[in-house]
């Protein structure tokens, strides 16, 4: 009994993973571009502080872009009635 326990844990954690993998994959192929582009772009001896503090603010300004455009839920009306 347990070693079937054991197995269906290890065959649930493989389709989790084959489940995430595609998300992970366009992640992963997405920083690679985009290390690629930053790299290939020759910088200017100065220029190199301007870029790294652009990439840091970056990340907090769209998640403060996120915060001022809310998704609003749709409104769904629903009613029931019980019928004899």
């Amino acid at each position: 009994m347990l070693g079937m326990a054991l197995v269906f844990i290890a065959f649930e954690r493989l389709l989790c993973i084959a489940m995430a993998a595609p998300k992970a994959l366009v992640l992963a192929l997405l920083g690679g571009w985009v290390g690629y582009v930053i790299q290939r772009r020759p910088l200017a001896p100065g220029q190199a502080p301007a870029v790294l503090g652009a990439l840091i603010l970056a990340l907090p300004m769209a998640m403060g872009s996120e915060y001022l455009s809310p998704a609003e839920p749709p409104l769904n009306v629903v009613r029931t009635a019980i019928e004899n």
